[in-house]
């Protein structure tokens, strides 16, 4: 079997790298490759140029996975630029028929018949695949921020906008039905009812379902280092590392909503001093955040109008004297 094509599986290490070293203190060993060029083509975000591949280690990354929350549905530019920052999420190496699309072991589709393997047309990530997971960590990050802020009242207004058809939330309690997707399957899931369990406890009890439905196949290995063995954590797809970054901000992590006007987007805080959301950039780890480039702008225009304005200010469009 030809490990040309199985991004999730190729395996690049530099030691000096202080980045590697990042990665095995969190017990992750591997990287995730970038690809040099991404196009959208029939649905599917595919990566189409090999030359300028480059690898970086997603554990050491919180900050992908709200990244992708905040696209909206429909926008591909957005979601072109998210993946040549940070790679596609890795449906082929999920599903069984991706994967071996990946390894030339499937049946090529017609116009690719005959073709060698680096010329067929390159599985990818189905966009309504990668909408409902974008969808499903927004869901997490803001279920995890109302159980933080302890707004009880905050998680059953939530939740209710989910409840289930024909469930009456006066006598049932929260039944949501809510769409969401674990690893390569996209579905309504409906919840049991809450009972009489505090709105925190149930929210926790879903967060559970989809959290660990999606890191359920993240892995320990041994591997040799040396003259001993040193066992790792090892993810197939990008998608299970994003999921593994919302367990641990559930289990003692933070999140914070962004400051900058305009954005309200909700990220995993890596500093208490983290006011807005996090840059897209791998190669500066100095880079400062978009959004706060852009408050700033914005707070010096405003600083700028008062000061223009005359002393005393405008009144029914007129100067005061």
């Amino acid at each position: 079997m030809s490990n040309e094509f199985l991004q999730g599986s190729l395996r690049v290490y530099d030691p000096s790298d202080p980045r590697y070293e990042n990665a095995r203190r969190t017990g992750f060993r591997g990287g995730w490759f970038v690809q040099g060029k991404y196009a959208i083509t029939d649905g599917v975000l595919r990566g189409i140029q090999r030359s300028g591949m480059h690898q970086y280690h997603p554990i050491t990354h919180k900050e992908i996975g709200p990244a992708l929350a905040k696209i909206e549905e429909g926008d591909q530019r957005a979601l072109l630029k998210f993946a040549h920052t940070y790679g596609g999420l890795g449906f082929p190496l999920i599903t069984e028929p991706g994967w071996l699309a990946l390894t030339g072991e499937h049946e090529p589709e017609s116009a690719d018949e005959g073709k060698p393997q680096h010329e067929r047309k390159q599985p990818g990530d189905p966009l309504p695949w990668i909408w409902a997971h974008a969808g499903t960590i927004k869901f997490c990050l803001r279920l995890i921020e109302l159980i933080q802020q302890n707004d009880e009242e905050g998680i059953r207004d939530y939740l209710k906008t989910f409840q289930w058809e024909g469930h009456d939330y006066r006598k049932d309690g929260l039944t949501p039905l809510i769409p969401i997707a674990i690893r390569d399957d996209v579905f309504a899931h409906g919840f049991g009812s809450q009972g009489k369990h505090p709105a925190r406890v149930y929210a926790r009890v879903i967060l559970r379902h989809i959290i660990n439905g999606n890191i359920s196949e993240i892995r320990r290995m041994l591997e040799p280092e040396g003259d001993r063995d040193r066992s790792y954590f090892e993810y197939r797809a990008l998608i299970e590392v994003l999921y593994w970054h919302l367990a641990d901000t559930l289990d003692g992590g933070t999140v914070k909503r962004c400051e900058a006007d305009g954005c309200g987007g909700i990220f995993i805080r890596t500093d208490e001093r983290q006011r807005f959301c996090p840059p897209m950039n791998l190669e500066d780890p100095k880079a400062e955040s978009t959004c706060a480039v852009r408050q700033r702008a914005r707070d010096r225009r405003k600083k700028a109008i008062r000061k223009a304005l005359p002393k005393g200010g405008l009144r029914h469009g007129k100067a005061r004297r």
